[in-house]
């Protein structure tokens, strides 16, 4: 089970990754913009 666990949290997680890193290049952007 604890294997199973792994797969599904390492495959998910994918997704928030890239939403956060482009949420976090969006901050700096306006940071460097004001």
């Amino acid at each position: 089970m604890k294997l199973v666990h792994k797969q599904y949290f390492y495959a998910k997680p994918v997704t928030m990754w890239v939403r956060l890193s482009t949420i976090f290049l969006l901050i700096l952007a306006v940071i460097f913009v004001i």
